[in-house]
């Protein structure tokens, strides 16, 4: 039996609705399923319905910061990938958020290709997983 291949699902969480909207926009043109928080609370809502492949989430946040919003998020869904977005962050800070279970970080501005090609990566390893399964 063939195991049916879902869009990547891909979270935002930006208090910038300009930026959630504009994000929105450019992976959804892409085929992706995108999922849009204002903050940290939200973005844990979102999690605890949907199945989350990637995220990702602004660092300087009203409320949950990036970086408590990740480690949350971690616990929810431990295979998405989680990866905080910033203007600036401090060294420390950055180790910090790859401590609590982030992918990795995206400086603002962002380069949207890059940003493109971790969802596609993403969604490769996916596919390569189920394979295996199926396989199995």
């Amino acid at each position: 039996m063939r195991l049916m291949t879902r869009p990547t699902a891909v979270l935002i969480v930006d208090d910038d609705a300009g930026m959630r909207l504009t994000l929105r926009r450019i992976i959804e043109r892409e085929g992706h399923t995108v999922f849009a928080a204002q903050d940290g609370s939200e973005a844990l809502d979102i999690a605890a319905r949907e199945a989350i492949d990637i995220a990702f989430i602004d660092h300087k946040m009203v409320g949950m910061t990036g970086g408590d919003t990740c480690t949350a998020l971690h616990r929810l869904q431990p295979e998405a990938e989680l990866y905080v977005m910033t203007a600036y962050v401090s060294p420390e800070a950055a180790e910090a958020a790859v401590a609590g279970g982030t992918a990795g970080i995206l400086y603002k501005p962002l380069d949207i290709d890059r940003l493109l090609t971790l969802i596609t990566d993403r969604a490769a390893r996916r596919r390569e997983r189920n394979a295996e399964k199926e396989g199995h």
